[in-house]
């Protein structure tokens, strides 16, 4: 269980949390429509809508100690990257495929700033592809730039559940149902050694939550799983190395019944542990370690009438927010600094009374924490992991209508890293 206790804020509030919640993973609607999971996703034909699909990664070094210290300043800095894409991608359901009946999907794209979301380019890809189990297969159209490809081909229509379709549970699911499975991810062509799941995967259908911006309502479910491997690697060819990863994925999706789906998100976060010594077979006297970590997030969001929200183009570090607002923000130096040495970004928000407010905080960097307060600086709301994996999600209904603040920050201190905050 995580320590609350650290925020001195929200102390007089720990103990009734804990007796309200137990710590669940609250439902976001404890009532409303059954959900069948293996019919969550159907392609009619004439179907279309628009999406933004970006993806960020970032790898680097934790922590080095001994040998290591021996490498250049060059093989360092390679070991640090990042990466950041995004497109804009208009999706058209054409008529199933006349030889196997698989559904086909024609794909109009665009390169985009992933943080102005300004276009990169005139030009657009076109693109027609056939679904077929859980892929998606070229058919003809434009050559994708690599870089781009993954965010162009439409798999995540495929393979949008980690749960094996025969897996699948069979009955309707109700909000807060919950079920296991074996992963159907390939995890055996990994290169530090087959990658095995650590216990079965978890999944949680976890309610039906209003989407204003679009004027629908979807039903979000979200799976985790945690994944391990050990190997035995040379780090040179006379150096032997021992090897631990440990990865643990989630997988989110809001599904939208007979329509294209609301929002999609895949996060990943793993470690890598690579000894060497006596333990690995190494020559004497040569002993050392390095821990390398990777995070990589994919997000999928639908348009509304297939435009670019003009808010959604800002980078923003603390300012007025606006319901319906979608921003995109980064904790670490330059921001506010929190109490416990926390880094955070404050933002004014005006609400009227009796009128429900949704507050959605995701992060692929750090274990997001949100914190609303009235304008007397009392807290009125907070939240840790209610969003999914370690986002935050706040429902709250104003009692008076002002101002209110909404405070962005980190679950632990020093955490550092972007993130993306939306209203409604």
């Amino acid at each position: 269980m995580k320590n609350l206790q650290r925020f001195p804020w929200l102390n007089a509030l720990v103990a009734a949390v804990l007796l309200v919640s137990g710590w669940a993973v609250p439902s976001l609607a404890q009532s409303g429509e059954e959900l069948v999971l293996s019919q969550a996703v159907t392609l009619v034909p004439g179907m279309e809508a628009s999406f933004v699909i970006g993806e960020r990664g970032v790898q680097g070094i934790l922590e080095r100690t001994g040998f290591y210290l021996d490498a250049s300043d060059e093989e360092l800095a390679a070991a640090e990257q990042s990466t950041s894409l995004a497109v804009w991608a208009h999706y058209v359901v054409l008529t199933p495929d006349p030889a196997t009946g698989a559904p086909r999907l024609q794909v109009e794209a665009q390169p985009i700033d992933p943080d102005t979301f300004q276009a990169l380019a005139a030009d657009m890809w076109r693109v027609t592809y056939v679904i077929e189990g859980d892929q998606a297969v070229r058919l003809e159209g434009s050559q994708v730039p690599e870089e781009y490809a993954d965010l162009v081909e439409p798999s995540w229509l495929a393979e949008w559940t980690l749960t094996p379709l025969e897996q699948m549970p069979g009955e309707a699911l109700r909000p807060g149902d919950t079920w296991q499975a074996t992963p159907d991810v390939d995890l055996e062509d990994f290169p530090y050694g087959q990658l095995e799941p650590v216990g079965p995967l978890a999944g949680t259908f976890a309610g039906w939550e209003d989407l204003p911006e679009l004027g629908v309502r979807a039903a979000y479910i979200y799976e985790t799983l945690r994944g391990a491997s050990e190997s035995r690697q040379w780090v040179t060819p006379l150096v032997p190395g021992d090897v631990r990863f440990e990865v643990d994925m989630a997988s989110h999706f809001w599904f939208v019944p007979g329509e294209f789906p609301a929002q999609a998100m895949r996060e990943l976060y793993g470690t890598m542990d690579l000894v060497v010594g006596p333990s690995s077979g190494a020559p004497a006297g040569l002993e050392g370690s390095v821990t390398f970590y990777v995070s990589y997030e994919q997000l999928i969001v639908r348009l509304a009438d297939g435009v670019l929200p003009a808010e959604a183009a800002q980078e923003t570090g603390g300012d007025v927010l606006r319901r319906g607002d979608v921003v995109s923000g980064y904790l670490g130096p330059g921001s506010q600094e929190l109490e416990e040495g926390l880094y955070g970004d404050i933002y004014e928000l005006y609400a009227a009374a009796g009128e429900p407010l949704t507050i959605r905080l995701q992060s692929a960097d750090f274990d997001a924490f949100l914190a609303l307060f009235n304008d007397f600086g009392e807290v009125v709301a907070y939240d840790d992991d209610s969003g999914g994996g370690t986002n935050s999600l706040i429902r709250f209904t104003p009692p008076s209508t002002g101002i209110y603040w909404v405070v962005v920050t980190t679950f632990f201190p020093g955490e550092t890293g972007r993130y993306r905050l939306s209203t409604d």
